[in-house]
């Protein structure tokens, strides 16, 4: 575990149309859409190492930079950004 990983901060909050484009850009996407998750869908919970993150694609980055290096995963009706470096969930977005 890094020293640091209780001073990681999260990235600066997304605004309501970025939300928006992040879910029509992952609506289509490959990931794979879980349910039943042994996690609690919460800013801050860590995900099981055993969950496969996928990579943002290169246009939610171009619009939301803040999130450049982090994954994602979609559960249930909802997508979580994770940081693949702590598996602690970013943010939620509904889907």
């Amino acid at each position: 575990m890094a020293k640091d990983e209780t001073k990681s901060s999260a990235p600066a909050a997304l605004s309501t149309e970025q939300h928006a484009k992040i879910r029509d850009t992952l609506q289509g996407g490959k990931a794979e859409r879980l349910t039943n998750v042994p996690f609690s869908i919460t800013v801050g919970e860590a995900i099981p190492e055993t969950v496969r993150l996928y990579s943002l694609p290169v246009s939610v980055v171009e619009y939301a930079p803040q999130y450049r290096d982090y994954e994602y995963i979609l559960v249930g009706d909802e997508i979580l950004i994770v940081d693949p470096r702590t598996l602690r969930i970013v943010a939620v977005i509904e889907a």
